[in-house]
């Protein structure tokens, strides 16, 4: 009767201790699953510019309408680089007293070739001259949807404005 109880106390012992907390593998990581190639599927675009005019402050809406897209973007591992290739166009309208401006830039390459790191929900990009940072709206197995902010300093028929510009960008994994 004893080897029997330290028989079963024996068993008991190894069931528990060889059990797992680990049912498999967990949910993917946001650096786990940001890693591959996406395409630039929906560019929304839009902000204000701010100067002054004649000693008058003066803040103008701008909104951006991106055409002829072939971007893409590749996030690689160990390390964590970054690589865009492609480009896009993007036609810039602002109204200010009844007066409509319009600037096109063309040929945009966005980032480059840089790395990456994701802090929180931010995902961060640097390349040789800058750093940008991104909120991570949206990630999963297909979309990558992020917004920033690009601040330019732009000179409008000789005056100096500012231009804070809005950038929500969705991507698709290819």
């Amino acid at each position: 009767m004893k080897n029997l109880k330290l028989l079963t106390l024996i068993i008991l012992s190894v069931m528990v201790f060889s059990c797992s907390d680990d049912d498999g593998p967990g949910e993917p990581t946001i650096e786990d699953t940001i890693v591959g190639k996406w395409q630039a599927s929906e560019f929304l675009v839009d902000g204000e510019a701010t100067g002054n005019i004649g000693g008058i402050n003066v803040s103008v809406d701008i909104e951006g309408d991106v055409y002829d897209n072939t971007y893409a973007v590749e996030f690689r591992d160990n390390p964590n680089t970054v690589t865009s290739t492609g480009d896009f166009s993007i036609r810039f309208t602002a109204s200010f007293l009844g007066q409509s401006y319009e600037e096109v830039v063309e040929d945009v390459q966005f980032i480059g070739t840089g790395s990456w790191q994701i802090i929180g929900n931010q995902l961060i990009i640097t390349t040789s001259t800058e750093e940008r940072t991104f909120d991570i709206q949206t990630i999963n197995a297909t979309t990558l949807r992020v917004f920033g902010q690009i601040i330019e300093t732009i000179d409008v028929e000789g005056t100096t404005a500012e231009a804070v510009i809005d950038l929500d960008l969705t991507f698709t994994r290819i």
